[in-house]
């Protein structure tokens, strides 16, 4: 029989554990007596574990004993520490408390002030309110009287109306007759409220506002006076424009009307009647110094506005004598009574019939214009047996067609040319088709829009009397008529 004796006993497993493990293992009783032996060393190994653990239980609990003594004094530190930041706070808390006591009490002032204010804004209002009602009752009242007033004026203007309705409809000369007792009363009116502001002054002065008064009263006298020679010398120059060409001749004098009358002006050379030379320089100076001198007058020399667009009608025509065309001015022959044919421009078996208009760039041509192109085209091929296809409507302009008056040009087939205005030669070097003799004609002279140049050769256009007489030209004197 072999017994097997464990040296070291199983972690866990007690002696009788170990004993009853051993009488498993014997299966001879007469071994009992190593029971004994058994259970010492079992005995001894409990004991050698229980040492152990206790040896570890010992160690565990110094472990954590001082793992308490450490959280003992984080205790200490952490109670510490709050403290401080407790008087912290509180500290904060009791100046935050006294700040908002004083805010209150700030506020409190303030509301009390706001208060106050308010209260005597509302007393202001309330005043001003009733200043209001006030002056809203005077200007009521005010506004009354002023509709009162213009009621009456109105009716007074409606009889002036009728007067003077009346007056123009006895004679033109009794109408401005009106007109100027009218512009009288008007200057009088002015006056008198001059006069009332000078005397309603802190410090009035009434000889000043009467000597005045007599001052203003010449002078309403004057311009009365002037005014009916403005409407006077008006009547003159739209009834006989011919004045206009020598208005600065009879104002300089160069010629004793007194005298020779009409005649004078009628014998004398245009560049002297027409003021573009005085009596002096025409006298002194070289025929091509002198006439040089006139055309360049003529050209820098402000002008009315009929000559503005008659020298308008000029460029264009000279255009188309470039051009080849034979060019009848009949805007500048004619005037008025040109049926809006400024320019007739005609070939063989062709006809353009030109409108200018010289207006600015902001004024719009109108369909009117468009429709008077239209129809006096229409009727000139009629009186030249041409048909429409013959005859062509140019509108010449330096300014702009209305939307309305470029569909109807376009639906009519008026051509529309925009031409802004340039310089050209002024200077018309004519050849006589019966003698052959060579003339050139300035702007201002008499024959010069009836001119026709193109015709004969040699014939053209140049800018300076030197050179119209270089090519053999002499100036053209003045047409007397038939003999």
């Amino acid at each position: 029989m072999t017994i097997v004796f464990p040296t070291i006993a199983p972690r866990g497993l007690d002696a009788l554990d170990c004993v009853a493990v051993l009488a498993r293992r014997t299966s001879d009783d007469s071994t009992w007596y190593c029971a004994g032996f058994v259970v010492v060393v079992g005995l001894l190994v409990w004991i050698g574990s229980v040492v152990r653990d206790r040896s570890v239980a010992h160690a565990r609990v110094l472990e954590i004993e001082s793992h308490v003594g450490y959280l003992k004094q984080e205790v200490v530190k952490a109670r510490g520490a709050a403290s401080d930041e407790k008087l912290v706070l509180q500290k904060r808390l009791s100046d935050q408390l006294q700040a908002a006591s004083a805010r209150e009490s700030e506020l409190q002032l303030q509301l009390q002030a706001s208060v106050e204010r308010l209260t005597r804004a509302d007393a202001e209002h309330e005043a001003e309110l009733e200043d209001l009602e006030d002056e809203v009752d005077a200007r009521l009242e005010r506004a009354k009287e002023v509709h009162a007033t213009w009621v009456r004026e109105v009716e007074v203007l409606s009889a002036r109306l009728v007067a003077l309705s009346n007056a123009f409809g006895e004679s033109y000369i009794s109408g401005r007759k009106w007109l100027l007792d009218a512009y009288r009363e008007h200057l009088d009116w002015h006056d008198r409220q001059h006069k009332t502001a000078l005397t309603l002054t802190a410090r009035p002065n009434t000889a000043i506002a009467d000597e005045l008064e007599e001052v203003k009263a010449q002078r309403r006298e004057l311009a009365v006076r002037v005014k009916a020679l403005e409407w006077q010398l008006a009547s003159y120059e739209e009834y006989f424009p011919e004045l206009m060409e020598y208005r600065d001749a009879i104002l300089s004098e160069a010629v004793d009307l007194r005298r020779s009358g009409r005649s004078a002006i009628s014998d004398m050379d245009p560049a002297l009647a027409r003021g573009y030379l005085t009596k002096k320089e025409f006298e002194t100076l070289d025929r091509v110094a002198k006439f040089q001198l006139a055309l360049q007058r003529y050209v820098e020399r402000r002008k009315q506005p009929w000559e503005i667009g008659r020298d308008y009608e000029r460029q264009i025509g000279y255009q188309y004598e470039r051009s080849g065309w034979r060019v009848h001015y009949q805007g500048a022959l004619q005037g008025l009574e040109d049926l809006g044919q400024d320019l007739v421009c005609s070939q063989p078996g062709k006809l353009i019939v030109v409108q200018c208009k010289c207006w600015r760039e902001s004024r719009e041509i109108r369909e009117r214009h468009v429709l008077q192109l239209f129809g006096t085209t229409t009727l000139r091929a009629l009186e030249n047996g041409l048909s429409q296809d013959q005859v062509t409507a140019v509108l010449v302009t330096t300014g702009k067609l209305s939307d309305v008056a470029s569909r109807i040009a376009t639906r009519l087939g008026v051509r529309v040319d925009k031409v802004p205005r340039a310089a050209y030669p002024l200077i018309k070097c004519n050849v006589s088709s019966e003698s052959g003799e060579k003339i050139y004609h300035l702007p201002f002279d008499q024959q010069y829009d009836r001119v026709v140049i193109g015709d004969q050769p040699g014939e053209c256009y140049v800018e300076t009397v030197a050179e119209a007489e270089r090519r053999g030209f002499r100036r053209a004197m003045r047409w007397q008529g038939e003999q």
